[in-house]
This record gives C-alpha cells, structure tokens and sequence, in this order.
C-alpha cells in the first residue's frame, strides 16, 4: 500500500485537493457521479477499490484530526473546522497559548492540551481552508458594512501539508 495510514490520516504521499474534496463527497450513489466529472468519480472509485477504503475509512481519510502526543500516545477525532482554524492561525502569528483547545465536531465536547505535550497536529486540510474562507467571508460582510475596502484570500497547500493564508487589501 503505498498511501500508509497514520492515526486515521494518510501518510506522506496525498493526492490533489480535489480527490479529497470528491472523496468526501462520493457515497457510491447515482446522485454523487452527477454532481462530480466521470474522470474524477473514476479516479475516487478505482483508488477505494485499489485500497480496500470503506465507509469508515474514507470518513477518517477526509473529517478525521490526529493529534500525537510527546509520550507517544494519540487522540483522533473529528474536530470542528472552526477549532482548527484558530490553532493554524495561532500558531502563524505566534500567540499560541499555553493550553490548546479543539474542540470536537457538533460541540460533543471540548478539549484542552497543555502545548508542551503535543508534538503533532494533522488535519483536514479542507475543512481548514473551508473554515479560513468563511471568515474572511464574515470579515468581509463586516468591512462592507463599515464602509471599509473588502480583503482579498490566497490559499494555497504549502510543501509540509499546512494552510497559508494571506490577505490583501482590495
């Protein structure tokens, strides 16, 4: 196999954004190969058979926060997209507290890591970018409001699998 599984999340070697965003959107149904191209449901169906990816798994590979801690121990779980933006967004300006908060998807419950014990974050990368995009939608909503020139967004997937943004006056 050449795409390894870590903790629910796929190992070093991904594939374009847009498999994960047709994979988490493919149910096998009649409905999901209208709304993707052929080509692209192709790719999806032909790499779930090639890998033996249930339901489960699939779900894992695209909703599915791993964070590993320093003793080796690991907790996976869906987190909420908005948890996770912050986090990419602390950890970019530096103002990461002490403690950090991710919170589970659908509020089940929240969760508090004292910095020092984490030594890895991996996350959807979609559901980051999705939740970075509305707040800039949010932001924009607000500066129009205010009268104020609206931001422009550039995300991009960098070489280590995180998200960058920037943003520009437009």
């Amino acid at each position: 196999m050449t795409n390894q599984m870590i903790g629910g999340c796929m190992g070093r070697e991904g594939f374009p954004l847009e498999f994960y965003r047709a994979l988490d959107e493919y149910d096998n149904s009649a409905a999901t190969c209208n709304s993707l191209s052929s080509a692209l449901t192709l790719i999806v169906e032909e790499k779930i058979k090639e890998e033996g990816w249930d339901e489960h798994t699939r779900f894992g590979i695209t909703n599915v926060t791993a964070i590993w801690f320093s003793d080796g121990q690991l907790a996976k779980y869906w987190a909420e997209e908005d948890a996770l933006w912050n986090l990419v967004s602390e950890i970019e300006s530096g103002a990461v507290g002490n403690t950090i908060k991710i919170d589970a998807a659908g509020g089940d419950f929240e969760s508090f890591y004292p910095r020092e014990r984490i030594a890895m974050v991996a996350m959807p990368l979609l559901h980051v970018m999705d939740a970075a995009k509305n707040e800039i939608k949010e932001l924009n909503t607000d500066l129009t409001a205010r009268g104020e020139p609206r931001r422009s967004t550039y995300l991009q997937q960098s070489q280590t699998c995180t998200s960058e943004i920037e943003m520009t006056d437009v």
